[in-house]
């Protein structure tokens, strides 16, 4: 499965729920996560592995080096810092993807915080995107036009708003800034903590299974939720 994670917004968290989405896999599958945030990656501070020469734009373009291997199931590309993203052929990235898909159980994409050239090119290649936004208006506001515009494309989302540890609280920021989100959107929440100077070993994965294990399963109990929305009802015919 290649999976797409998309911030509303800087600092909602993204990058946190890419790495520890692919820290609870990798436990028992063959992980590759790849910074799509083309000239400001961040993964490898996290992941401790600066500096890298070869990178995503390697990778694409066949190079095996581009490709690091982090732990014994865990592989890891960086963005690259040098090369434009408009040097890449979509042709060049669906055969990235097809190797992806038979080398690994799932590929994560964590992308910038637009929707960019990278975005448009690897969104015909995605199985899902994650959609993280955070409790605030700006946040949910963004998250909501990148939603339509992921909808339009016909690709299956999941909207997951971070820093809420209950239902009721984000009950509360839909409402007050939202409040058609409910005709048709299912959301999820989340609370990743994170320490400011934490290692990846501070990752919050109870959290992320907890939120995984409801994808996976298709799970829409949110208590926030009632009656069913739109979405609910068109998945039940």
């Amino acid at each position: 499965m290649n999976i797409g994670v998309l911030g509303a917004k800087g600092g909602v968290g993204s990058s946190i729920l890419s790495l520890s989405l692919s820290k609870f896999l990798e436990k028992e599958n063959k992980i590759m996560i790849a910074d799509g945030d083309w000239g400001k990656r961040s993964l490898d501070i996290f992941l401790n592995q600066e500096p890298l020469v070869y990178d995503f734009y390697n990778l694409i373009k066949g190079n095996k080096k581009g490709m690091t291997k982090i732990t014994e199931n865990l592989y890891y590309t960086p963005a690259s810092l040098s090369k434009s993203f408009y040097e890449i052929e979509k042709s060049e990235c669906k055969n990235l993807f097809q190797s992806f898909q038979k080398e690994f159980s799932h590929s994560i994409i964590d992308f910038s915080t637009k929707s960019g050239r990278e975005l448009e090119v690897f969104l015909p290649f995605l199985d899902k995107i994650l959609l993280i936004a955070s409790e605030n208006k700006v946040s949910l506001k963004n998250g909501e036009g990148l939603f339509l515009y992921l909808k339009q494309k016909r690709v299956d989302v999941e909207i997951i708003v971070n820093g809420v540890n209950d239902s009721s609280t984000l009950d509360h920021w839909i409402k007050k800034y939202l409040p058609r989100w409910e005709e048709y959107h299912i959301i999820r929440y989340c609370d990743l903590k994170f320490k400011e100077n934490g290692s990846i070993q501070d990752l919050p994965l109870d959290e992320v299974k907890r939120v995984w294990q409801e994808i996976k399963d298709g799970q829409w109990e949110n208590p926030r939720i009632d009656p069913p929305t739109f979405w609910e009802r068109l998945r039940r015919k």
